[in-house]
């Protein structure tokens, strides 16, 4: 878990802090600024996993002026000398709970090849409408697939083509929002040299989408990250 203590970041930013955190580290975080009052400390919580926040914090109530949330996020306000008892009674209780738990896990729903990405299957998957909360896109893992190309756009974003390597001549575009110096992941031109030096078998996760581009409409891959075997 990561639990951070600035003391002059605002009130208002806390949250999304926190929020980047768990993101980029896959673990549950509490971030903590100081409050108006001297001496009174506030947090914002986010869980990650299938952990419940709130159970935690519950926990340590008489540690806290108030506190409130629900199972994946919360807020908290409390003394700025319980902070180390506070570090300590998490870090406890977190050691007994399973890590697949308590962490963000790269699940993926379906295992497909570069061949199997076409009109049909996302017309498909309309049948699964509406998607957000409690109905996530479907997560799919693209195996045998190999990364023709890539450009970087605006500094943070890539543009990938990929193609197959049973069928070289296949084409399939990708983007990832914000992947440049994300923390944990290889960088494109890494991906690029070692897929090449090595011969291994690249591994994509992502959702599908539809794109329209110029009067034109194409799949488009969202990728939310790429590994080796």
């Amino acid at each position: 878990m990561c639990i951070v203590y600035e003391p002059h970041w605002h009130e208002g930013v806390i949250g999304i802090v926190a929020s980047k955190l768990v993101e980029t580290f896959k673990v549950p975080a509490i971030v903590f600024s100081d409050s108006e009052n001297e001496g009174i400390i506030k947090a914002s919580a986010r869980s990650a996993g299938d952990l419940n926040i709130f159970e935690l914090l519950d926990a340590n109530k008489d540690l806290f002026i108030k506190f409130g949330g629900h199972k994946a996020a919360a807020g908290l306000s409390m003394p700025k000398e319980n902070l180390a008892q506070f570090k300590e009674n998490m870090n406890h209780m977190l050691s007994e709970i399973p890590e697949i738990q308590r962490t963000v896990q790269h699940l993926y729903d379906l295992e497909i090849t570069p061949e199997e990405i076409t009109p049909s299957l996302l017309k498909s998957l309309d049948l699964l409408e509406p998607f957000g909360m409690g109905n996530e896109k479907p997560k799919f893992k693209l195996k045998g697939g190999f990364l023709k190309s890539f450009d970087i756009m605006k500094d943070v974003h890539v543009r990938w083509n990929f193609s197959s390597r049973e069928n070289p001549k296949l084409n399939l575009k990708g983007i990832s929002f914000n992947y440049v110096g994300k923390w944990g992941h290889m960088s494109p031109s890494e991906i690029f040299e070692r897929q090449k030096i090595s011969g291994e078998e690249l591994n994509v996760y992502f959702t599908l989408s539809l794109n329209y581009f110029n009067g034109n409409k194409y799949i488009q891959l969202m990728v939310d990250r790429l590994d080796f075997n």
